[in-house]
């Protein structure tokens, strides 16, 4: 099996789980109808997804490091299918809520699995395509998903979307089951269980000052990506009075430029530099949220949306890249899990104190108060991470 067909075995999945991931999205008016429920209640399958997510995150990194990630590919899949299975079977709506947490530990198993077993089949110079490849298509499977979940929902019923879920998750483990194990062998030795709690000593000192640095960078970027969606709309459609539609135009845009980028951000880190990608990913977004008041008419939040865009795409893996430049072959999983599980926090944290923010000042305050988060992060990455790029 060549090199390539090696790397399909894993992005054509890596879509496929994100596909199903933001399937489920639209589907929570129709769930709080079938089970006689509050929208407010329905909506937590989002929560328990993500809940499902951070709480295999740990684990996941221990596992891939200890059993290689052909068999942590494998427990993802089997995960994946086993929610979706849930959902299908589901009488009670804490059946949707367990079959969605097990769907979200299932993607970060298959997260884990799929890094550490790209990073076997390319040069360290390639990592930065390898990446942004594996984050591309998980950008557009996510983006992909509500649209066909919505369309699934309305035209065939909700056990439609789930039946679709369940052949999801089939066709993933199919795949999984085929890979190339000789590719994606145990490493030669893994970091002990107790790394789960002090992985950085795993890091040589010159590095860890780096990593530190990508730890908070990935949670500053992850407050600004979840914040926007929530702070976007009431900025634009609350505050400046844009309809609906106008709004969802704005994301759009965002969207494109993520899309667009997913081949320019992989050659720039692995032709220009890591600290090409990164640096830019956090300053543009800095100056964009600092402007953010500035901006009220259409023309103006277009060219916000478009740099934001751009950033987004730089962004795309270039964290991961980075830190696996630092991390040791042997506690990859470990580190990374730790590094995204940081992350995550910034990511349920930010909408929260943007909202509050909101409510008390206005959605302008909330876009300034997160601007100089972001600026630090760059900062820091500019001058104080060390560029790990090695040319050939």
């Amino acid at each position: 099996m060549t090199g390539v067909s090696r790397l399909l075995g894993l992005y054509v999945p890596t879509l496929a789980v994100s596909f199903a991931q933001g399937m489920i999205f639209p589907a929570v008016p129709a769930l709080a109808g079938h089970f006689g429920i509050s929208p407010g209640l329905a909506a937590q399958v989002v929560s328990a997804q993500m809940a499902g997510r951070m709480l295999a995150l740990l684990p996941a990194g221990a596992l891939v490091d200890r059993l290689g990630p052909w068999v942590v590919l494998l427990l993802g899949s089997v995960f994946i299918l086993a929610g979706g299975v849930g959902l299908l079977l589901a009488q009670a709506f804490w059946v949707v809520l367990l079959g969605q947490a097990l769907a979200g530990a299932g993607s970060s198993l298959w997260t884990a699995g799929r890094e550490i077993a790209g990073l076997s089949l390319v040069r360290a110079d390639h990592r930065g395509r390898l990446m942004s490849g594996f984050f591309g298509l998980q950008t557009l499977g996510l983006a992909a998903g509500p649209v066909a979940g919505g369309l699934v929902v309305d035209a065939v019923g909700l056990q439609a979307l789930f039946a679709l879920f369940v052949s999801v998750g089939v066709a993933v483990l199919a795949i999984t089951l085929l890979l190339d194990r000789s590719a994606v062998r145990p490493p030669a030795g893994a970091a002990p269980l107790a790394a789960v709690f002090h992985g950085w000593r795993e890091i040589a000192p010159a590095d860890r000052t780096t990593y530190a640095i990508l730890v908070l960078a990935t949670f500053a970027m992850n407050v600004y990506r979840t914040s926007l969606n929530s702070l976007l709309p009431v900025y634009a459609g609350a505050s400046l009075g844009f309809p609906a539609a106008r709004v969802g135009a704005l994301f759009g845009i965002i969207s494109l430029g993520v899309l667009v980028m997913i081949v320019p951000s992989g050659l720039v880190l692995d032709q220009m530099g890591r600290k090409w990608g990164a640096v830019p990913a956090a300053a543009i977004p800095a100056v964009a949220f600092a402007v953010m008041p500035l901006a009220r008419t259409g023309p103006h939040l277009t060219v916000v949306a478009a740099a934001l865009g751009l950033a987004s795409g730089l962004s795309l893996g270039s964290m991961s890249t980075f830190s696996y430049d630092v991390i040791p072959a042997h506690a990859r999983g470990v580190l990374q899990a730790q590094r995204r599980l940081l992350g995550d926090l910034g990511a349920l944290a930010g909408p929260i104190a943007g909202g509050l923010l909101a409510d008390a000042y206005g959605a302008e305050v909330a876009f300034l108060a997160y601007a100089p988060l972001l600026a630090l992060a760059a900062l820091l990455l500019a001058f104080g991470a060390r560029e790990t790029l090695v040319r050939r």
